[in-house]
């Protein structure tokens, strides 16, 4: 048998250490590796195992820094601040999520892990729960930290975990990060597993025979037993099973959420822990998606947090603001703003005034019961608060005119490689009531000129391809020109009708 050490090149590319024999038990140190064993015989070799191993190790010198950076914080706290509670000095999180997976669909086919939350752990479910922005612009005015780099510098060992890394978070049409963003990150061995690509099932949803969802959890799982009594931060986020349109997807991963639940409370790594288990959004696309139902699924994913006792005892007055916003309109920017003050409970948060622009509020403080999706920071395609009335025919048909203008507008660099789109149908059109009052696009026509602004939702069906699109469209006046606002959605799969742009 040999092993051999896996380590990161790039955000894309790994290499192979020399093989190293082994025929008793090692300990390899390494994050990850992989293993082949083979049968000697005078005539041949045959192999008879093949894995790849993440392994959950201490880095000696990482444990220095982080120990230091945890007693000088320790230091910091005043004497009034040590005093106020008997808090634990520090309070972990892990955060595990599972990709398009709408509230609505997790009470249909992910009911053993949802009871094991409500009934078992006592999880708040923030019930009307919003995604939030897309929109490019929103994004370049924060200067904002990642989570796991505030949790590292106050001391806490951190892990990053996904389980597909072409479609992975930072990755798809993105190019990931320079340097690995958390002082556990899996994406080495994901890449390693697609490379190594024998080891998958047909479906890829199992690797080795294991299934990559356990696999993820295990791997988390392991960290937080190694720092049970340590200071740490785990974002794992799951997409390989869920990732479609297949509404009964969500069942193929009820049990290994419910287990590995189970296996949290029953090892009390949650007694100094705040846990969050979340979805990003709903089914984006497919035949679910272009009903109201799948329209407003697509918006509003799951949340729900679990507390530690001690938490709950020490701090009713928070725990009593975040039940009474369970309700409430919440974002994920609310869920960022809770977490940097679970961080920073009984001590000052050094970057308050860095915190950044059009930021979320803490569930540990009240939250508006009329907050809007304008407050909030939700724009009006995410936004299911609004109001809308169907376009007469003419005007319908103006507004698919309009959207499929904008999208041949998007093609016209490849116009030489593909056929000029053609409205089909139009299926929506609506104008939304609340248009002229809402500002989130903050640079339109009709706001430096000062006139009112009409909004449309449309959704057109294209020839050739068949492909289904949807976009808001607004305009100052009956005069002036439909502009597209914010992005346009595609509601339906590419295949291959998109190939003469890729």
């Amino acid at each position: 048998c040999t092993y051999e050490v896996i380590k990161r090149v790039s955000e894309n590319e790994v290499s192979y250490a020399d093989p190293v024999e082994f025929t008793a038990v090692v300990r390899p140190y390494a994050d990850f590796v992989r293993v082949i064993c083979k049968l000697l015989s005078s005539s041949k070799k045959n192999q008879t195992y093949k894995a790849l191993h993440a392994l959950v190790l201490e880095k000696p010198e990482l444990e220095r820094r982080l120990n230091e950076r945890l007693l000088q914080r320790l230091r910091n706290r005043t004497s009034t601040e040590k005093n106020e509670t008997e808090d634990p000095s520090y309070m972990n999180v892990v955060m595990i999520g599972v990709d398009t997976v709408s509230r609505f669909n997790m009470m249909r086919h992910m009911t053993r892990t949802r009871h094991f939350l409500l009934d078992n752990m006592g999880a708040v479910e923030l019930t009307n729960y919003n995604k939030g922005s897309y929109e490019k612009s929103f994004f370049d005015d924060l200067d904002i930290r990642f989570l796991w780099d505030e949790f590292a510098q106050q001391g806490y060992r951190t892990l990053y975990a996904e389980d597909h890394p072409g479609i992975s978070i930072f990755n798809y049409e993105k190019k990931g990060f320079k340097r690995a963003p958390a002082h556990y990150y899996n994406r080495p061995m994901e890449i390693a597993k697609e490379r190594d690509g024998s080891l998958f099932s047909d479906s890829r949803h199992c690797f080795g025979g294991e299934p990559q969802d356990e696999l993820i959890l295990k791997y988390s799982l392991a960290f937080q037993r190694l720092f049970r009594d340590r200071p740490h931060f785990a974002f794992t986020f799951l997409t390989g099973s869920t990732h479609g349109s297949d509404l009964n997807s969500p069942s193929q991963v009820d049990d290994y959420h419910a287990r590995h639940l189970s296996s949290l409370a029953e090892e009390g790594l949650l007694n100094n822990t705040l846990l969050i288990f979340f979805s990003d959004h709903g089914i984006r696309w497919g035949e679910f998606r272009s009903t109201p139902l799948g329209k407003l699924e697509d918006v509003r994913p799951f949340m729900f947090l679990v507390f530690p006792e001690w938490f709950r005892t020490n701090h009713r007055d928070k725990m009593q603001r975040v039940q009474q916003n369970a309700a409430r309109l919440t974002t994920p920017t609310d869920i960022y703003a809770t977490l940097l003050d679970a961080l920073y409970l009984n001590g000052s948060d050094p970057f308050l005034h860095k915190r950044p622009k059009h930021h979320g509020v803490s569930l540990f403080d009240e939250i508006p019961e009329n907050r809007s999706c304008e407050q909030a920071g939700i724009p009006p395609p995410y936004c299911v608060c609004l109001n809308e009335r169907p376009l007469n025919t003419s005007s319908a048909l103006e507004a698919g005119e309009a959207l499929v203008g904008k999208l041949n507008a998007v093609l016209e660099h490849v116009r030489t490689e593909c056929h000029v789109l053609q409205l089909h149908d139009v299926i929506e059109a609506a104008e939304v009531d609340e248009g002229a009052q809402y500002n989130w696009y903050a640079k339109t026509n009709c706001q430096r000129t000062n006139t009112p602004t009409s909004l449309y939702r449309v959704v057109v069906e294209t020839r050739p391809g068949n492909g289904r699109f949807e976009a808001l469209l607004s305009r100052c006046d009956t005069s002036s020109k439909l502009e597209q606002q914010g992005q346009i959605n595609r509601l339906t799969m590419y295949g291959d009708t998109s190939s003469c742009v890729s």
